[in-house]
């Protein structure tokens, strides 16, 4: 996932300019608690119990047990979350003890908490009252420049979020958060110099150049997380059923849009449907891809990773945008090799015509 494709870029960084770097993180089934991946130290921890139900649901082959056990998931998280309201977003105080617990033992001289968990960073925190580390907080998401929360009104979570991040930056060494989230935090933080401004750290280009031979037949990917009212498909695949030519549309994804796609794909056999992949086993997907596909959030300001991993692949890029602030567009105009699809202006067969031209 995002989180963990980051945190490894971050930690190859830190090898790359010669320190010796361990990463402290969550232990799937079939995983070992300690590795080496890379030249880097892995120490893993037990993972909570709505994540390892949450896993279990995807190796179940019956489709409607494995949406039963998907949705107890979902339904333990939100209890969590009703029980721990006051700590909110906190759901899991063990998974803070199991980190303090191992990364304590390491002798290390800095701890880098990724915030794709609240935990992480309280972790953090605790290292560095308790256990003297110096700590540095690395924000691919945040806390309090938020867009939607499930089941919780968006004000009081922003406002927890503002709370947490200002109890634990101020106690930080250092505080490193995304270039979409830079105007948020210069008004939280007018005058705190220990924030800086970064970018999400994937742009690494796999292959040498853009190579593409004119064709009518087209295999489309998209990969990453689809939900209704906030990133749909469905003007994706509208569009995509348009063409006259002989293309495929594949979905890498997971969200609640699943069983849509299941549906169109049953009814057109130009769209498969692969689900939820892990980002290693994408790799040869994206190496077979004419056309990567995009849909930008209709809300918020928050960019995408999958946006600089796109652009990584050296591949025309088709993305469906539904709002001006956009954060993906500075990006993807940049590039160039990028058609913007205005889903506020025309139709699907009018952006048909566009896309046609494009490829």
């Amino acid at each position: 996932m995002a989180g963990g494709i980051c945190a490894h870029k971050v930690a190859m960084g830190l090898k790359g300019i010669g320190y010796d770097v361990h990463v402290v993180c969550l232990r799937r089934k079939g995983e070992t608690r300690e590795d080496t991946y890379e030249g880097i130290y892995v120490h893993r921890i037990n993972n909570p119990l709505v994540y390892k139900i949450r896993d279990w649901s995807s190796e179940i082959k019956s489709s409607i047990l494995s949406k039963g056990v998907y949705n107890l998931a979902i339904f333990l998280n939100r209890l969590l979350k009703i029980i721990f309201i006051g700590w909110y977003p906190l759901m899991s105080p063990l998974q803070i003890r199991s980190y303090v617990s191992c990364a304590k033992k390491i002798e290390a001289d800095a701890v880098v908490a990724e915030y794709f968990s609240l935990e992480s960073m309280l972790a953090g925190d605790i290292l560095h009252n308790k256990h003297g580390k110096k700590v540095v907080y690395y924000n691919v998401d945040s806390l309090s420049n938020i867009d939607e929360v499930a089941g919780i009104s968006l004000r009081f979570a922003r406002k927890k979020g503002e709370r947490w991040e200002k109890k634990l930056y101020r106690n930080a060494d250092g505080v490193v958060v995304m270039k979409c989230h830079e105007n948020h935090y210069k008004s939280l933080f007018p005058d705190e110099e220990k924030i800086v401004i970064s970018d999400l750290p994937l742009l690494e280009p796999v292959s040498d150049s853009i190579k593409h031979e004119k064709s009518n037949t087209y295999k489309w990917v998209y990969t990453g997380t689809l939900k209704e009212g906030y990133r749909s498909p469905r003007l994706l695949i509208e569009t995509f059923k348009c063409l006259d030519a002989d293309s495929e549309l594949h979905f890498f994804s997971k969200g609640d849009c699943e069983s849509y796609i299941s549906d169109e794909a049953k009814k057109n056999n130009r769209i498969i449907q692969h689900g939820h992949v892990p980002r290693n086993d994408l790799d040869r997907f994206y190496k077979d891809a004419d056309v990567l596909v995009s849909i930008g959030n209709n809300k918020g300001t928050f960019l995408p990773s999958k946006t600089i991993e796109y652009i990584s692949q050296r591949k025309p890029i088709i993305h469906f945008c539904y709002q001006e602030k956009d954060a993906s567009l500075p990006y993807l105009k940049e590039y160039g090799h990028s058609l913007i699809i205005d889903v506020n202006n025309g139709n699907a067969k009018e952006w048909t015509k566009k896309i046609l031209d494009f490829l």
